[in-house]
């Protein structure tokens, strides 16, 4: 399908990418801590916030 309709055509088709933006534009990209621990932390609980949006939707 790329290689017929080009790639712009076949992504917006697709959906190719929405996930990412769901993820950036819910969240933020940043990761605020400066502490290994922290910045752990900081993305466990952010995954298991958006699993919890996936799983009640």
């Amino acid at each position: 399908m790329i290689r017929n309709y080009g790639y712009y055509v076949w992504r917006r088709e697709v959906g190719y990418g929405r996930r990412w933006m769901t993820e950036t534009t819910t969240f933020g990209e940043e990761i605020l801590p400066t502490k290994p621990r922290w910045i752990n932390v900081e993305i466990i609980q952010k995954a298991y916030i958006f699993n919890l949006l996936l799983n009640t939707a």
